[in-house]
Parts: C-alpha cells; structure tokens; sequence
C-alpha cells in the first residue's frame, strides 16, 4: 500500500491488491487509517505517522477516516547575542540540538490507537531545516529539573533544563526557544 502526491499536493492511497465489499465479512466493519505523511527526518527520528481512530461502516457505504499526527513535532530555535558576549549566526546555524534518552517509536493498535513503546529510548537529534532545527518523536512529558535538550555549540555543550514540566503534543508544532 501506498500514498502518492500528485502536482497539485492531492494525496490518493493506493493498495497493492484491490478492496471489495463482497470480500469483508463484518457488516459494520471496522476500518483504520494509517499512513506515513512525511518520512523521519534522520535515523534517530520517527515518521510523521498520520492515524484514525477506529471508524464503523455498513456495507456500501462510504468511509470518512479522520486522521491524526500521532507524534509531536519539535521546532528549536537558537539564539544568542552577537560579539563578545554571544555566538555568531554561523554558529548557531551549525549547533546540534540532541534530545536525549527520549522515546523515539511505537505502533498502530487494533483500535487505530498510538501505542509508545516506553522502553525504547534513545537520543534524538533535530535536524536543521528553514524553520530551525526540528525533531519527530511521541508524545511524552519532560520532569520539572530534568534535560530537554542538550545544545553542542562552538565545540561546548549546554543542557537545557526544563523549568517546569514540558509536554510534547502529538499533532501540535512544539516550540522550543533557546537563548544562549
């Protein structure tokens, strides 16, 4: 199964083998929706999974899957004063920002539910991009005094610590603003 982008940013799902009617057995059945929107930025990262949740359909009739990000999407920005004081816009354009010991995957539940796997874990490093540097990874909350991030800069590394508790949204664009 895939999903396709034509010329005019329209999506159309295509399956490998065709989907009839007469060859679902339930009456309702139950569908679910999932597809991949944008591939993981890097490695370390996960797809831009969209899900729905599961949705009831009597026979010959038609099906409106409502689909949701299933993680949350990160946008860094750094900034700094320049001169003596600060660092230089090269600088800040080549930091690293890395997330570290965040979970980073999970799957798709029978019921069209995002389940995390909460064991697995790993640093996730953001990628730079035009609107600054931006990670994919679940939903998940970040302890009051704990590392958001670490920042590697100029060959120094900053960790950022959360002042509150942080939660990461799914299907919201996180913003996070670091001044160094």
């Amino acid at each position: 199964d895939s999903t396709d982008e034509d010329k005019d940013g329209v999506y159309e799902w295509t399956t490998d083998t065709n989907l009839y009617w007469e060859n679902i057995q339930a009456d309702p059945a139950s569908f679910i929706g999932t597809t991949v929107i944008t591939p993981k930025l890097n490695d370390t990262q996960m797809d831009d999974v969209l899900v729905s949740d599961a949705t009831p359909a009597a026979q010959y009739t038609g099906i409106n899957l409502e689909l949701k990000h299933a993680a949350a999407k990160t946008t860094v920005t750094l900034k700094s004063p320049e001169g003596d004081q600060g660092f230089t816009q090269e600088e800040l354009a080549s930091a690293t920002v890395t997330f570290p010991g965040y979970k980073y995957t999970g799957k798709v539940n029978e019921k069209g539910e995002f389940i995390i796997d909460e064991e697995a874990t790993h640093d996730i490093i953001a990628e730079n991009t035009e609107d600054g540097q931006v990670a994919i990874f679940p939903q998940q909350t970040v302890k009051e005094g704990d590392v958001v991030a670490v920042v590697t800069i100029a060959g120094r590394e900053y960790e950022i610590k959360a002042d509150k508790d942080i939660t990461f949204e799914p299907g919201a664009n996180n913003k996070l603003n670091i001044n160094l």
